[in-house]
């Protein structure tokens, strides 16, 4: 059952809409910093509702930080850098319901957080295993923006390798239904 919420809206709407401006990127491991694995970090899956070939992707998300957790029923509409996404929470029963259920695609990722240049850069591991060297982990980074342009005049950290975000192969439900791409082809 999916449990709505009043989230301060005008109007008490239960939904949140809103442009999803980002960006994503390849990581270099061997860069990342040396106390990388301190960093504020959470345990991310989704479940898609929809395959990646629709126009529209419906997923539920939780989120689980040190035995708290969040559980959102997601839409997103567009591709590459702009999107518009409808959020609003879900019940844990409404997410495990459908986690469960094998006819659905998921996918399961380690979140760090990092602030850099005063913008927080979500580094996402998906195959995160904490005594596994990162060398040896397949690494994106986000960077959610507030326009289009914001990044034109940031000098991107050293980790990070190349921009994917127009590379389908590196969105979240291809990963998800496709696994993480095994060559890089640049766009």
């Amino acid at each position: 059952m999916i449990k709505f919420i009043n989230t301060g809206l005008k109007g008490g709407s239960s939904l949140t809409t809103k442009p999803d401006i980002e960006k994503k990127f390849l990581v270099d491991p061997s860069k990342l910093p040396a106390d990388f694995a301190e960093y504020l970090h959470c345990n991310i899956r989704y479940v898609y509702l929809t395959r990646p070939e629709d126009s529209i992707q419906v997923r539920l998300r939780a989120q689980i930080h040190r035995n708290k957790a969040l559980f959102l029923l997601a839409t997103k509409i567009g591709s590459g850098i702009k999107r518009t996404k409808t959020e609003c929470l879900i019940n844990s029963e409404a997410f495990y319901k459908f986690y469960r259920d094998n006819q659905n695609i998921s996918l399961v990722k380690e979140r760090f957080m990092i602030e850099y240049q005063g913008v927080m850069i979500e580094v996402d591991i998906y195959d995160y295993m904490p005594d596994k060297p990162f060398s040896e982990m397949k690494i994106t980074a986000k960077i959610e923006l507030g326009s289009e342009d914001q990044l034109n005049d940031m000098n991107l950290p050293s980790w990070i390798k190349r921009e994917v975000t127009n590379d389908i192969r590196y969105s979240n439900i291809r990963i998800a239904e496709f696994g993480f791409p095994t060559e890089e082809v640049e766009t």
